[in-house]
C-alpha cells in the first residue's frame, strides 16, 4: 500500500517542483535545487528499498523532500508534501523525530503568509493528523499551535475551518483519556507545574486545557507558544468554545481527577468570572457580540455540566448574570444572558441543585438563586406585555408569537446582533420559554420524585419529593400568574398550546406531590380559560411605573425591565439580602399587581379548592363564542384529569364544572372562531369519555371522591336548570343533566365495586328527584335512574354487593330498587312519582336481574294502589306483567305479595277499569296456582292453602265491592275459578272454597241485596255543554242500588248453578252437603217467589242445573225428591192468587221443566209424573202475574195464546211414553182430562160444568181470569189429538176418557 502512493506522490511532487520553476525547470535546475535533488534522491531510494512502513520510517532520504516542500512558498508544492505526510502518518511510516520535524515545518508554514490560504488549510489538516497519530507532548503542542495560529487568517472560511479543526484536535487529545479518567492520577497538582503522577497523555491534555483557558482570558499560552497579544477575538472565541466542548465531553475527568478539577476552577472559571465582571465596569471596552456569546455559552456549559462540582463558581456566575440584567446593556447581551438563565431553570436536575444548594440553605444570608432565576424570567415576560415605546417593537407579544411559531417549524429564531428591536422581542421570548420550562422542570422533578421510573429502576425519593414541594411553594404563584397573564392575551395557536402545556405540567407535578392548594389553583386557571364568554373583549394591559425614582440610581434599568417589581413575589420574606434581584433593583410594588388585576384569575391566592361555580351565566338569547384557546384549554384540562385521576380529590369539582359548562355551551347557540368545531369537539368528547372509562383503574378512595364530586356538580347543575330557584326548562326542551349522566356512567363502569359508591349515588338521585318541582327535570333525572337500575340489575352478583341492603332487606337487588320505591312513595311532585313508577315498570318489563327483589317491587306497586291517585293504571301494568310473564321465576314466598298486590288493585277506587282487569288477573293467578298444585307431588295442601285460599278470598271481597262493575266481574270470576280449577284442589281446600267462600259469599250478597235501597239514584254528571250539565244515561233496570244488587245475586245464582252442574258429584261427597243442598233449594225457592224478575229467572236456571244432575251418583233419590219438590212449591206459588212472578219467569220455569223432562225422563217416577202434570196445569191456568181485582184485564185477548200455555201444552203432548208405573197411576187420563177441561172452560156453559163435575183438575188450582181463551182451547185440541193418536197411550185410558172427550168436542 505504501509503495503505491509513495512513488506516485513523490513523482507528482517532483513535477510540481519543476512546474514551480517554470518551463525551463522541466529540463534544468531551477530555484529549488535542494528540493529537486531531494525529491529525485527519494525516488531512487524508494526504488532501492522494500516499500514497508517499518523500513521507510526513519529513512531520512525519503522524509527530507517532504520537510523541505512543507516550507516551500509555492502552495501547490507545500500542499502536495503535506498530503503525502498525512498518508505516511496514517500508515505510521514516520519516526518520532520525523514527526517532530514535520510538526515544526507545519508550524513554520502556518506562521508564514507566503503560502496563502491553501497552505494554511493544509497546515491545519496535517496538524490534526499529527495530533491523531502521535502522543508526543512537543509534537502535539507544535501541531496545536499551528492550528490555533491559522485562526488569525484574514479569510473567514479558513479561520472557521481552523477553529473547527482545533476543536476536533482538542477533543481527540481528551478522548484518549477515556473511559477511566480517574485512573490517570491520584494526587492534586501545583498550579502552573507539571504533575509527575499524570501520565503523558493526561499531562498533554491538562497543558492544552490550561493554555486554551489562558487564551480565552486573553493571556499568554506558554505551552502553545503564544503571548497575550496573540489572543485576538477569534482566538478567544475558539478557546472558549473548545474548552466548553472538551469539558462537557470529559465531565468525569474534570470532576474525578483533582488536577483537572483544579484547572477547571482556577483556569476556566476564573477566566469566565473575569469576563463577566469586566462587562460591569465602565472603564473596560464594550465586548463584541461574538465574543460575548462565546463567553455566555461557556458559562452556560460550565453551569449545566459542573454546577455540583463548582458550586461557588456557579453561584458567582448566576449572581453576576442576574445582577447584570438589572443594568443597561446591549439587547443582544441581554438575550444571551437570559438564555443562560433560562437553561438553569428548564433543566430539572440543575434546578433542583440550585434550590437545594442555595435557596434551601439555612440562615438569613443565603441567596435564592433558583427562585430569583425564575423571578427574572417572570419579570421579563410580564414586562414584555406592557407597552415599550423605547424598544422599537410595536407589539412585543405578537413578535413573541411569531418567534414561537417559527421555532416550532425548526427554523432559526436568533436575530442579528445589530437588530436591537428584534433582540428585545427575543429576550421576552426566551423569558417566556424559561417560565414554561421552569414549570416543566419542576413537574418532571415532582413526577420522578413521587412516582419514580419503573423502566429505569428508579424508586420514589422522599427527599427529592420534599425538594420539589419546596420549589413549588416558592415559584408556583409567580409561574401561575405569569402563564395566566400571557395566556389571557396570547392569540397564536402554537403559543397557546405551549402555555397550556406549561399549565398542564405544573398542575400534574403539584398533583403527584400532593400539593393540593397549588394543584387546584392551576386547575382553576385552566378552567378559567376553558370557559367561553358571550362577548369577547380584547384587553389592553397598561402597566404603570411603580417607582420613577429608580431612574436616578447608579445603574439605570433598561426599558424592558423598567416597569418590573422585584419584590412582587417575596411573600412576606425579608428582602434585605435574601434576594439577589431584590437587592440589586430596589424597586417598589405595583407593576405586577397591575397586570394581575387585569387577568381576573379565579384563584389569585393559593387558598385551596374553589367552591364557587366557574361556569359563566349563559344568556340563551346570545351566541356563545368558543375560540381555539377555549377548546385547547378543555383538552389540557382533560389531560390533567387523566394524569391525576387517582388523586384529584376535591379538585374534581372544578374539572367537572368546566366539563358541564362545555356540554351546556354546545347545547346552546354556540359557534367557534378559528377552529374546526365539529372535529375538535368530537376529539374532546372522546377524551372525556375515556376519562370516565379510566375510572375503572381508580382505587376505592379516589373513586368515592370522584363520585362525591360528580354528585356535588350535578346538584349545582340541577340548581341552575330549575332546582333551588332556577328557571325550570319547559317540557320537550331537550335539556340534559350531564353530570348526573356521568355519575351513572361512573357507577356502571365500576360495576364490580358499585357497592362502594352506591350510597352516594342513591342519595344524590333521591335529592335530585324527591323534592324537585319541575316535571321536565324529574323526567330527565329519572331517565338516568332507570338506566342505572336496569344496568345494575344485570350485573353479576358478588357477596360484597349484598352489603348495600339495609335493615329489613336481604340483597343487592332490593337495594338497587330502593330509591325507586322511595320516590314512588315520597316524591313531592306527582310527575316525579310517575317518572319513578315508570322506571320500576321498565325494570319489571325487563324482568332479568330482579332476583330476590320481587317482594319489594310488588310492595312498591301495591303502595301505588293503596294511595290511589295517578299512576294506578301504570302500576297495575307492572303487576300484570309479573303475573303473566314472570310467575314462574318468582320464589315461592313471593306468591303472597303477588296476591296482596292484585287485591290492592282490585280494591282501589281510582280507576274502575283497573279493578275489573285486576279481577280477571286473579283468575289468571288461580290457573297458575291450580297448575302448580297439580304438578306438585308433596305439599299440595300447603300450596293450595297458601295460594288458592287467599286468592279466592280476594275474589270474595271483590264480589262485595260497592261498584257494580267490579263485584259483578268478581262474582263471575270466583265461580269460573271454582268451576275450572276447583277439582284440582285437595279435598279439604276444595270443600272450604265451596262451602265457606262461595256459599258464604252468597249469604253476603243476599243480605246486601235485601238491605239495598230501592230509591232511584241520580245519574252522575259527566260534563257540560253550553253551560248545561250533561248526565250519564242510566238504564232503568240499573237506576237503584237494589236493582244493581239484584244483578249481582243473579250472577251468584247462575254461578252456583254452574258450579253444581260441573262438580255435583264431587261436591255431594263433602261432609254437610245435604244441609247445604237444602239451603240452596230454599234460596232458589225464595228467589223465584220473592225476587225480581231477573233474580227469579236466574233462580229458575240455577234450579235447572241441579235437576240436570238427576241420575248422577251424587243426586240420590232423596235429593232428587227435594229438588222436584221445589218445582211443585214454586208452581203453587205462581198459581196462587196475587203472585207477582212475571210471565217471563213463568215461561222460563215451565221451559226448564220441559227440558229437564226431556233429558231426565227416566229419572221421573210416577209421583214425579203426577207432580209434573200438576205443575203444567198450574202454569197453564196462571200463565202471567196476577193482577189486582180492581185492575182492568191486561191479557192479550181470548183468542191469543200465551207463551206459557203453549209450552204447557207442548209438555203434555210430549208425555208419552211413560214407564208402566206412571201409566198405571193414570197419568194419561189425567193429562187428557186437563186438556178437555181447558177446552171446556174456554167454551163455557154446560160443557164446562160437566167437565168440572168430572173432577179432573189438580186440587186447589186457581185459574186466572181470561186465561182460558179460544186460541188456547184450539191448541189444547191439537195436543189432545196428539195424545190420542200416540201408540204409547193404552186403549183403556183412551176409552176411559172417550165419553168426556165426545162431550167436549161435540160442544
Amino acid at each position: 500500500m505504501v509503495g503505491r502512493y509513495l512513488e506516485s506522490d513523490l513523482t507528482a511532487l517532483s513535477l510540481e517542483v519543476r512546474r514551480g520553476d517554470g518551463f525551463t525547470g522541466l529540463f534544468a535546475s531551477g530555484s529549488n535545487p535542494d528540493l529537486r535533488r531531494a525529491v529525485d534522491h527519494a525516488l531512487q531510494t524508494v526504488h532501492s528499498l522494500p516499500v514497508d512502513p517499518s523500513t521507510i520510517a526513519g529513512e531520512e532520504d525519503i522524509f527530507r523532500p517532504i520537510e523541505l516542500a512543507c516550507s516551500s512558498r509555492n502552495p501547490n508544492i507545500a500542499a502536495s508534501a503535506m498530503t503525502l505526510a498525512q498518508k505516511l502518518l496514517a500508515d505510521r511510516a514516520l519516526s518520532p523525530e520525523q514527526t517532530r520535524a514535520l510538526a515544526g515545518a507545519i508550524s513554520e508554514a502556518a506562521k508564514s503568509d507566503a503560502g496563502g490560504d491553501v497552505t494554511r488549510l493544509k497546515c491545519v489538516q496535517c496538524a490534526l493528523a499529527l495530533v491523531q497519530s502521535v502522543d508526543d507532548e512537543a509534537t502535539t503542542a507544535t501541531a496545536m499551535s499551528a492550528c490555533v495560529r491559522v485562526l488569525r487568517a484574514e479569510n473567514e472560511g479558513v479561520s472557521a475551518t481552523a477553529a473547527a479543526t482545533t476543536r476536533r484536535a482538542a477533543f481527540h487529545v481528551f478522548s484518549r483519556l477515556q473511559p477511566n479518567p480517574a485512573a490517570i492520577a491520584a494526587t492534586p497538582t501545583r498550579e502552573g507545574a507539571k504533575v509527575p503522577t499524570l501520565n503523558a497523555r493526561a499531562e498533554v491534555a491538562l497543558l492544552l486545557f490550561e493554555d486554551l483557558c489562558a487564551l480565552a482570558g486573553g493571556k499568554a499560552a506558554p505551552w502553545l507558544g503564544f503571548d497575550g497579544a496573540f489572543a485576538t477575538e477569534r482566538v478567544k472565541i475558539l478557546a472558549l468554545d473548545a474548552v466548553a466542548e472538551v469539558a462537557a465531553d470529559s465531565a468525569d475527568l474534570f470532576v474525578d481527577v483533582p488536577a483537572f478539577h483544579h484547572a477547571l476552577r482556577q483556569k476556566l472559571c476564573a477566566a469566565l468570572v473575569t469576563h463577566l465582571q469586566s462587562w460591569q465596569r465602565s472603564d473596560v471596552e464594550e465586548v463584541s457580540a461574538p465574543e460575548g456569546r462565546a463567553v455566555l455559552r461557556c458559562v452556560g456549559a460550565v453551569i449545566g455540566t459542573f454546577h455540583d462540582a463548582v458550586p461557588a463558581e456557579t453561584e458567582m456566575f448566576l449572581t453576576t448574570l442576574l445582577a447584570s440584567l438589572e443594568t443597561e446593556m446591549e439587547p443582544w447581551r441581554r438575550s444571551y444572558t437570559l438564555e443562560v438563565i433560562k437553561a438553569t431553570v428548564v433543566d430539572g436536575n440543575l434546578a433542583r441543585f440550585l434550590h437545594t444548594a442555595y435557596d434551601a440553605r439555612d440562615g438569613d444570608s443565603h441567596k435564592m438563586i433558583f427562585r430569583d432565576s425564575v423571578l427574572m424570567m417572570v419579570r421579563v415576560t410580564r414586562a414584555g406585555l406592557s407597552p415599550q415605546p423605547e424598544s422599537g417593537v410595536e407589539d412585543i407579544l405578537a413578535a413573541v408569537t411569531v418567534l414561537h411559531r417559527t421555532k416550532g417549524k425548526a427554523e432559526d429564531v436568533v436575530p442579528e446582533d445589530e437588530d436591537g428591536a428584534a433582540h428585545i422581542a427575543f429576550s421576552v421570548f426566551l423569558a417566556l420559554e424559561g417560565v414554561m420550562g421552569a414549570a416543566h422542570s419542576i413537574a418532571s422533578l415532582a413526577t420522578a420524585a413521587a412516582e419514580g421510573d419503573a423502566k429505569a429502576g428508579i424508586e420514589p425519593n422522599s427527599v427529592a419529593a420534599r425538594d420539589a414541594t419546596e420549589m413549588i411553594g416558592s415559584c408556583s404563584e409567580m409561574l401561575m400568574e405569569t402563564l395566566e397573564t400571557v395566556l389571557t392575551h396570547a392569540t397564536g395557536e402554537v403559543l397557546v398550546r405551549d402555555l397550556l402545556r406549561g399549565f398542564q405540567a405544573i398542575a400534574q407535578g403539584c398533583g403527584v406531590l400532593g400539593a393540593t392548594d397549588a394543584r387546584d389553583a392551576f386547575i382553576s386557571a385552566i378552567c378559567h380559560f376553558a370557559v367561553a364568554s358571550e362577548v369577547v373583549v380584547p384587553t389592553v394591559i397598561n402597566i404603570q411605573d411603580a417607582d420613577n425614582d429608580a431612574e436616578d440610581t447608579a445603574t439605570r434599568p433598561s426599558p424592558l425591565l423598567r416597569n418590573i417589581s422585584a419584590d412582587s413575589y417575596e411573600g412576606g420574606r425579608e428582602p434585605a439580602s435574601a434576594s439577589i434581584v431584590g437587592s440589586v433593583v430596589g424597586m417598589g410594588l405595583g407593576a405586577v399587581g397591575a397586570v394581575g388585576s387585569v387577568v381576573a384569575s379565579p384563584v389569585r391566592a393559593l387558598v385551596g379548592p374553589s367552591s364557587v361555580s366557574i361556569e359563566p351565566e349563559v344568556n340563551p338569547t346570545l351566541r356563545v363564542v368558543l375560540t381555539s384557546k377555549n377548546l385547547q384549554a378543555f383538552r389540557t384540562l382533560l389531560n390533567v384529569a387523566h394524569r391525576l385521576i387517582d388523586s384529584l380529590g376535591d379538585g374534581w369539582v372544578m374539572v367537572l364544572e368546566t366539563l358541564c359548562s362545555l356540554r351546556r355551551m354546545l347545547a346552546t347557540k354556540t359557534s367557534a372562531v378559528g377552529v374546526d368545531m365539529d372535529a375538535t369537539v368530537a376529539v374532546l368528547h372522546v377524551a372525556e369519555q375515556q376519562l370516565f372509562e379510566s375510572t375503572a383503574k381508580l382505587d376505592d378512595d379516589a373513586l368515592c371522591a370522584l363520585t362525591k364530586a360528580l354528585a356535588w356538580t350535578s346538584r349545582s347543575e340541577l340548581g341552575r336548570l330549575g332546582g333551588g330557584g332556577g328557571k325550570a326548562p319547559v317540557n320537550g326542551s331537550k335539556e340534559r343533566l350531564f353530570m348526573l349522566e356521568r355519575l351513572v356512567d361512573v357507577a356502571l363502569i365500576n360495576s364490580g365495586r358499585i357497592h362502594k359508591v352506591w350510597s352516594d349515588v342513591e342519595a344524590h338521585l333521591l335529592s335530585c328527584i324527591e323534592k324537585e318541582p319541575s316535571a321536565e327535570l324529574c323526567r330527565i333525572a329519572t331517565a338516568s335512574l332507570a338506566r342505572l337500575c336496569v344496568s345494575a340489575l344485570e350485573l353479576p352478583r358478588t357477596p360484597e354487593m349484598d352489603s348495600l341492603a339495609s335493615e329489613g332487606e336481604a340483597d343487592f337487588e332490593t337495594a338497587v330498587l330502593r330509591p325507586v320505591s322511595t320516590l314512588i312513595a315520597r316524591a313531592v311532585s306527582p310527575d316525579a312519582r310517575l317518572a319513578a313508577l315508570d322506571v320500576l315498570i321498565s325494570v319489571v318489563n325487563g324482568g332479568d336481574g330482579i332476583g330476590r327483589a320481587w317482594s319489594s317491587v310488588l310492595r312498591a306497586l301495591r303502595g301505588v294502589a293503596e294511595r290511589g291517585g295517578e299512576g294506578v293504571a301504570l302500576a297495575f301494568s307492572g303487576v300484570k306483567v309479573i303475573v303473566e310473564d314472570h310467575m314462574e321465576e318468582l320464589p315461592d314466598d313471593v306468591s303472597g305479595e303477588v296476591i296482596s298486590a292484585v287485591s290492592a288493585f282490585v280494591a282501589q277506587r281510582a280507576q274502575v277499569n283497573t279493578s275489573i282487569t285486576a279481577v280477571s288477573l286473579a283468575w289468571t293467578l288461580s290457573d297458575y296456582f291450580s297448575r302448580k298444585v297439580t304438578e306438585t307431588k308433596v305439599g299440595k295442601e300447603a300450596l293450595a292453602e297458601r295460594g288458592m285460599i287467599p286468592l279466592l278470598s280476594v275474589m270474595r271481597d271483590a264480589s262485595m265491592d260497592p261498584r257494580p262493575e267490579v263485584r259483578n266481574g268478581a262474582c263471575r270470576t270466583i265461580t269460573s275459578t271454582l268451576v275450572s280449577n276447583g277439582d284440582k284442589l285437595p279435598a279439604r281446600i276444595w270443600r272450604r272454597a265451596v262451602f265457606d267462600i262461595c256459599f258464604g259469599l252468597v249469604d253476603d250478597i243476599r243480605a246486601a241485596t235485601a238491605g239495598a235501597s230501592q230509591e232511584e239514584q241520580v245519574a252522575p254528571d259527566i260534563g257540560e255543554l253550553d253551560g248545561r250539565k250533561i248526565q250519564m244515561l242510566v238504564h232503568h233496570s240499573r237506576n237503584s242500588a237494589r236493582k244493581q244488587w239484584d244483578e249481582t245475586e243473579t250472577l251468584a245464582l247462575s254461578g252456583v248453578g254452574r258450579l253444581l252442574r260441573a262438580h255435583f258429584d264431587a261436591v255431594a261427597k263433602f261432609d254437610g252437603f245435604d244441609k247445604r243442598f237444602e239451603w240452596y233449594l230454599k234460596w232458589i225457592t225464595q228467589s223465584m217467589a220473592e225476587g225480581s224478575p231477573e233474580v227469579s229467572c236466574s233462580a229458575v236456571k240455577s234450579l235447572q242445573t241441579v235437576l240436570e244432575a238427576g241420575g248422577s251418583t251424587g243426586m240420590t233419590r232423596a235429593r232428587w225428591k227435594k229438588a222436584t219438590k221445589v218445582l211443585m212449591t214454586s208452581a203453587k206459588g205462581m198459581n196462587a192468587a196475587g203472585s207477582k212472578i212475571s210471565g217471563k219467569t213463568r215461561y222460563e220455569f215451565i221451559d226448564i221443566v220441559g227440558k229437564v223432562w226431556a233429558s231426565k225422563r227416566a229419572v221421573f217416577d210416577k209421583e214425579d209424573v203426577q207432580s209434573l202434570i200438576g205443575v203444567m196445569d198450574m202454569l197453564a191456568r196462571a200463565p202471567d202475574e196476577w193482577l189486582e181485582k180492581s185492575a182492568p184485564p191486561a191479557r192479550a185477548g181470548r183468542y191469543s195464546t200465551l207463551r206459557v200455555q203453549r209450552r204447557c201444552l207442548e209438555l203434555l203432548s210430549d208425555l208419552p211414553p211413560l214407564d208402566p208405573a206412571a201409566v198405571d197411576s193414570g197419568a194419561y187420563p189425567q193429562a187428557i182430562c186437563q186438556l178437555l177441561a181447558y177446552v171446556a172452560e174456554a167454551l163455557g156453559g154446560e160443557v164446562a160444568e160437566a167437565v168440572a163435575k168430572a173432577d179432573f183438575a189438580y186440587p186447589g188450582t186457581e185459574t186466572q181470569h181470561g186465561s182460558m181463551s179460544l186460541g188456547f182451547a184450539q191448541e189444547a185440541c191439537e195436543a189432545l189429538e196428539k195424545i190420542y193418536l200416540s201408540e204409547h197411550v193404552p186403549k183403556d185410558d183412551r176409552a176411559m176418557t172417550f165419553a168426556a172427550a165426545i162431550t167436549v168436542i161435540s160442544a
